[in-house]
């Protein structure tokens, strides 16, 4: 509304200085360069509108733009923030992994050589699923006598417990196997 109140205003202003224009303005060979200076002026401030309509719409088509580019810059940042989500979450996985592995094989390691330890976690509760390792028994004298194969299945109970309570798992989640040398 504005606007069109600025557009009548000009016009008016602009008839007004016409007239006075002509008035003052002898009749005379200057009279017809004056009236197509007037008419430019008139050209002038008929399409002062029309520009700005469209100059509005332009305004209007890059805000358009600008939100259509800012919302997919946030899908794509979105995306992004998942995707090193999971790269995080299989890093934290494969570190634990190893890490269980690790400690399991120091563990398993006072009873004989460990020739193969196995961790299974589960990816939802970043918690240890199942335990699994070999044994080579190690006989020693003071520490460990192996006669029948009643002690092996005792010491591979021993060696379950031991990993459970370590763990904090279940013994049907450990599968300890031990072999003689």
């Amino acid at each position: 509304m504005e606007f069109l109140c600025t557009y009548a205003k000009n016009i008016a202003y602009f008839v007004v200085f016409t007239t006075f224009a002509e008035i003052i303005i002898p009749e005379g060979t200057y009279r017809k360069y004056i009236n197509i200076v007037t008419g430019f002026f008139v050209i002038f401030l008929s399409v002062t509108p029309i520009s700005a309509l469209f100059s509005n719409l332009n305004i209007f088509a890059e805000k358009n733009f600008f939100a259509a580019d800012w919302e997919l810059n946030k899908r794509l940042m979105q995306k992004e923030e998942k995707y090193y989500e999971n790269k995080k979450n299989d890093i934290i996985l494969i570190e634990m992994k190893k890490d269980v592995e690790k400690k399991t094989e120091d563990i398993l390691n006072i009873y004989g050589q460990v020739k193969k330890v196995s961790v299974e976690i589960d990816k939802e509760k970043l918690d240890i699923k199942n335990v699994y390792a070999e044994v080579i028994l190690k006989e020693n004298k003071k520490f460990i006598r192996i006669e029948n194969k009643n002690e092996i299945s005792e010491l591979e109970e021993k060696l379950k417990n031991i990993i459970s309570d370590f763990y904090n798992l279940d013994n049907n989640n450990i599968n300890i196997i031990v072999r003689k040398s």
